[in-house]
């Protein structure tokens, strides 16, 4: 994950079931919805649990922490909690 430590990503999140109502909460993120279904949206905002339904396309910018400064902080020298 070195790659993107530090960086802000954008991830496209589809619900491609059947019927269903998906929640999205990565712990410890905050993800800044900025389209819907292709759409750039006008004002984006701030959200930290997305729920998406079936047939649904939300583009969401998510900045990925340094990871080793977590480790530094934790005390817990070595382990980056993504293994």
């Amino acid at each position: 994950m070195d790659t993107f430590e530090d960086k802000t990503v954008l991830l496209r999140l589809m619900a491609l079931g059947a019927d269903h109502v998906f929640a999205i909460h990565p712990h410890g993120y905050h993800m800044e919805v900025v389209a819907l279904n292709g759409r750039k949206l006008k004002s984006a905002y701030e959200k930290d649990t997305i729920y998406i339904a079936s047939g649904e396309r939300i583009d969401v910018l998510v900045r990925i922490p340094h990871f080793k400064v977590w480790r530094s902080i934790s005390g817990e020298e070595g382990q980056t909690g993504q293994e």
